[in-house]
């Protein structure tokens, strides 16, 4: 606990030195960076990706966006909020590569998980 402190003392002197340049350089190169479009595909390339990848979870993710609506709670708005959203700013983003998809289908698995649970009730 003895060297936090210090720590932070540390890392304030580095940037009152001028090392906040270097942050700001960096920040600038990653704007720079956002701009170019890495993948070059178009706006719908993950409405096409999954469903040729995830057609069971698709599936029984729609099944959960379904019981969602019908009987919502916190939890479950959330997550339909959750999967929407990142359909939505993968869309609208850059680069659009195959390995992103894997944040737009966490939350579908956790809709098909709330859609399976109804089954597993009958």
């Amino acid at each position: 606990m003895g060297h936090f402190p210090g720590a932070i003392h540390r890392r304030l002197h580095q940037l009152s030195n001028g090392h906040w340049r270097w942050h700001l350089a960096g920040t600038v190169l990653l704007v720079a960076a956002a701009a170019v479009a890495r993948g070059e595909q178009p706006w719908y390339y993950y409405l096409l990706l999954i469903p040729l990848y995830e057609q069971i979870g698709l599936v029984f993710g729609i099944a959960g966006i379904v019981r969602c609506l019908l009987r919502p709670t916190r939890f479950r708005l959330f997550v339909m909020y959750w999967f929407v959203g990142n359909i939505f700013i993968y869309s609208w983003a850059a680069e659009k590569m195959p390995w992103l998809m894997i944040h737009m289908t966490m939350p579908l698995m956790i809709l098909g998980a709330i859609g399976l649970s109804q089954l597993w009730w009958l």
